[in-house]
């Protein structure tokens, strides 16, 4: 039976984004009872998008 090559370990995942890249935001509009909350999604910081963390951390 032939030998199978074990895979290399993989990448530690981002905490912040759960690997995703991104995280979930929202962005107040308005003022007062005029207010809107609109929820989005923002740029993980922690990872630089990857969804991966560096190396060095």
């Amino acid at each position: 039976m032939p030998r199978t090559k074990k895979a290399p370990p993989s990448r530690p995942v981002c905490p912040t984004c759960a690997g995703d890249g991104q995280t979930e935001a929202f962005l107040i509009v308005g003022r007062g009872k005029n207010a809107t909350h609109l929820d989005t999604w923002a740029f993980c910081f922690d990872c630089d998008g990857t969804g991966h963390t560096p190396e060095g951390r």
